[in-house]
């Protein structure tokens, strides 16, 4: 092994110990998708929140989702699930911001599409249509649209962390009797 391939590899290393963790792939092997048929298209609300087809506001985060993942995962295991979630959420929105101050728009719609389907696994579905939306918007080149919709998306991840970290208050387990 020569010196210079010997740097290199520990310059790698370091690399790789630097970068955050995906959880996102623990995501697609731990949650159950909900079925749905094709890809939706969503209005909004006056503040670019995302809103159904009918115009009426889509839930901040599906209580019945979140009940079948907790019925499927033993209560540390879910409690753990949800935290790696909310961990995860704020490396994208990192990342997301960072690429959208080096107006690089395909990393911008890569990483809105990991934070679609993860919001989406946790039943988290406003986040999941406002990343989706920042997803669809750099794919289709309107780039001018993106600053609104990483607000929208911000706002949407507050609402849902807020009613995830209630939903694991009201639903953590109980230490049984010493």
């Amino acid at each position: 092994m020569t010196v210079t391939s010997a740097v290199e590899k520990h310059a790698a290393s370091e690399r790789r110990a630097a970068a955050p963790p995906q959880f996102s792939l623990l995501f697609a092997k731990l949650a159950v998708r909900a079925a749905i048929a094709g890809r939706p298209h969503f209005a909004t609300d006056g503040e670019g929140l995302p809103a159904a087809a009918d115009g009426t506001l889509l839930p901040v985060v599906d209580e019945s989702q979140l009940a079948g993942l907790r019925e499927q995962m033993t209560g540390p295991c879910f409690c753990n699930f949800l935290h790696c979630y909310l961990l995860d959420v704020e490396f994208h929105l990192e990342d997301i911001a960072r690429a959208r101050l080096a107006n690089d728009f395909p990393r911008l719609a890569r990483k809105a599409g990991i934070l679609a389907g993860a919001a989406a696994d946790v039943g988290a579905m406003c986040t999941s249509a406002a990343a989706r939306r920042l997803d669809d918007a750099c794919r289709a080149g309107n780039y001018r649209q993106t600053g609104q919709l990483i607000g929208a998306l911000n706002r949407s991840c507050t609402e849902s962390e807020m009613e995830l970290r209630g939903f694991l208050i009201a639903h953590a387990p109980q230490p049984g009797p010493v």
